[in-house]
C-alpha cells in the first residue's frame, strides 16, 4: 500500500513594542496573490484570516481555562524539548500557540493509537465535539480587538491539498467551522513547482513580506496529498515608552560579558520576585498583550529555571505579578529561528504520525486507499523587541541618571536583565502563551 506524505508548517511572528497601529487587513481571495492555481470558485481559496465570524458572540465566551492550561502545557513541555536540542548559547523564539493549533486540526483527522498519542501530549479530552468548539471559541476571543485598539493581531490556516483528493465530510466541516478553513487545491504531483509558489505567495501576503519564500528554491515532494499552514502574527505598542540608555551595559551571557546598549523605563508594570527567579510584566497600549521576562536570581540559572518551566509554574508566576513602580532595564532583541519539530514531538509521546503505522483515517474516511504519514512539521518563528517598535530610530535619550533623570519613587524596585532570561508574550484574557524564547547571548 502506498505511503502519502503530508507537510505541517508553522509560522509565527511576534512584534511587540511596533510603532505601527493600524490593523492588519484581511487579504482578499480576490486580489491575485495566487499563483499556480485550480480555481473553480472563489471559496475554495483555503485560508482564516480572523475568527470574527466563525462561532460568533465573543462577549458569551465560555471559561478558557481548561483548553488553555492544556495548550499551554503542551507548549511549554514541547518549549523544553527544543531548549535541550538546541545550543546552549542560542537565543530561542518559539510560538506554542501555533504548534498547538496545528496539532489540533490534525485532530480531526486521526484515529486509533495515533489519536491516543495525540490527545495525551496535546491534553485534549476524547469529546472531540466539544474540544473542537472550544478550540473555535478561544480562536475568535484571541481575534476580537477591540475598535481603535492598538494591537494588530492575524492568526491564518491554509489547508493545500493534491487537486482530485477526497476527503471526508465530517473532517471538512470540522476545519471550516472551527479552524475558519476550506482546503485550496494545488497539483503537487504534476506541477509541484507552481504548488511551491502558491503556497509562497500565501505566506507572504499574510506575514506582510516578513517571510517572502518560506519553501524557496526547496523541492516539493510529488507524493504529497496535503499541506497546512498557520500564521501568528501580532503587533502592539508599548504603554510607557521605553528609552535608550546613554551608556552601555554589562551583559553576561552564557560565554562572555558584552557591553550592550539597554533601554529602560520607570512607572507601573507587573512583578513578583519567587526566590530563584523574579519576573517582571510589561503592558502594552492594548492591554490585550503582555510580555513577561522571568529573570534567573543567579547569573547562571537559566537552565535551571527552564527545567523546571511547566503550567504550574506559569500559573504561580501570574498569581503572584502585582503592580508596582519598577525601574525597569532590559536589552533590544530581535530572534529568527527555524524549528524542525519531528523529534522534539517524538520525545513527548506522538510517534506514531511519524511512522508507516500513522493513521490519518479521519481525512479522507479510506477512500484515498493510502497510508499517510507525517515527514516534516517546521515552525519559523521571530520577535523583535525595542524601545517603541520594529526597526524604530533610535532617539538620543537620557538613562536613569543624570541630566533630566525621571523621578525615581521610594518604593520602586530594580530590575535589569543583564544576564540570561526567558520571555514569554501572553494573550491576557484568556492567559494563552503565544510566543517563549530566552535570551541567553547578545
Amino acid at each position: 500500500m502506498k505511503i502519502i506524505r503530508l507537510i505541517f508548517f508553522l509560522l509565527a511572528s511576534g512584534l511587540p513594542g511596533c510603532t505601527q497601529q493600524k490593523k492588519l487587513k484581511p487579504v482578499s481571495s480576490k486580489q491575485p496573490l495566487l499563483t499556480g492555481v485550480t480555481r473553480q470558485k472563489e471559496q475554495r481559496v483555503a485560508h482564516s484570516e480572523s475568527h470574527r465570524g466563525i462561532n460568533e458572540g465573543v462577549s458569551n465566551m465560555k471559561n478558557f481555562s481548561k483548553i488553555v492550561f492544556g495548550a499551554n502545557s503542551f507548549g511549554l513541555s514541547l518549549y523544553k524539548e527544543i531548549s535541550k536540542q538546541e545550543p546552549a548559547n542560542k537565543n530561542l523564539v518559539y510560538s506554542p500557540f501555533s504548534v498547538w493549533i496545528i496539532m489540533s486540526m490534525l485532530k480531526a483527522g486521526v484515529k486509533g493509537e495515533t489519536q491516543k498519542q495525540l490527545d495525551a501530549v496535546i491534553h485534549s479530552n476524547s469529546d472531540d465535539s466539544s474540544f473542537f468548539t472550544s478550540c473555535g471559541e478561544l480562536l475568535g476571543q484571541i481575534a476580537h480587538v477591540p475598535a481603535n485598539s492598538s494591537l494588530s493581531i492575524l492568526q491564518a490556516n491554509g489547508v493545500f491539498r493534491q487537486t482530485g483528493y477526497p476527503m471526508d465530510p465530517k473532517f471538512l466541516e470540522t476545519l471550516k467551522k472551527h479552524f475558519g478553513v476550506v482546503p485550496f487545491d494545488v497539483n503537487f504531483k504534476k506541477n509541484p513547482d507552481k504548488a511551491r509558489s502558491t503556497i509562497d505567495d500565501w505566506v507572504n501576503a499574510r506575514t506582510e513580506g516578513k517571510i517572502q519564500k518560506l519553501l524557496g528554491n526547496a523541492e516539493l515532494r510529488r507524493d504529497l496529498y496535503l499541506f497546512l499552514v498557520n500564521v501568528v502574527r501580532l503587533k502592539d505598542v508599548w504603554s510607557q515608552r521605553f528609552t535608550n540608555l546613554m551608556d552601555a551595559l554589562d551583559f553576561y551571557g552564557f560565554e562572555n560579558v558584552k557591553k550592550v546598549r539597554m533601554i529602560n523605563n520607570v512607572g507601573e508594570h507587573t512583578y513578583a520576585d519567587l526566590g530563584d527567579f523574579r519576573a517582571a510584566g510589561i503592558n502594552t497600549r492594548s492591554g490585550i498583550i503582555d510580555m513577561i521576562i522571568l529573570l534567573p536570581s543567579k547569573k547562571d540559572g537559566l537552565n535551571a529555571l527552564e527545567k523546571k518551566l511547566d503550567s504550574d509554574l506559569l500559573n504561580k508566576t501570574l498569581d503572584h505579578l502585582k503592580s508596582r513602580s519598577v525601574d525597569l532595564t532590559i536589552p533590544r532583541f530581535k530572534v529568527d529561528n527555524d524549528h524542525m519539530l519531528v523529534d522534539n514531538l517524538r520525545q513527548l509521546g506522538i510517534k506514531a504520525m511519524f511512522s508507516e503505522h500513522a493513521n490519518f483515517l479521519g481525512i479522507d474516511g479510506g477512500k484515498g486507499a493510502i497510508r499517510s504519514t507525517v515527514t516534516m512539521i517546521k515552525q519559523r518563528a521571530i520577535i523583535d523587541v525595542s524601545k517603541d517598535g520594529l526597526e524604530a530610530v533610535a532617539a538620543t535619550a537620557t538613562g536613569p541618571s543624570g541630566i533630566g533623570a525621571p523621578q525615581i519613587p521610594k518604593d520602586t524596585v530594580r530590575f535589569v536583565a543583564n544576564h540570561p532570561f526567558l520571555y514569554l508574550v501572553r494573550h491576557k484574557p484568556t492567559n494563552s502563551v503565544l510566543f517563549i524564547g530566552r535570551i541567553v547571548d547578545l
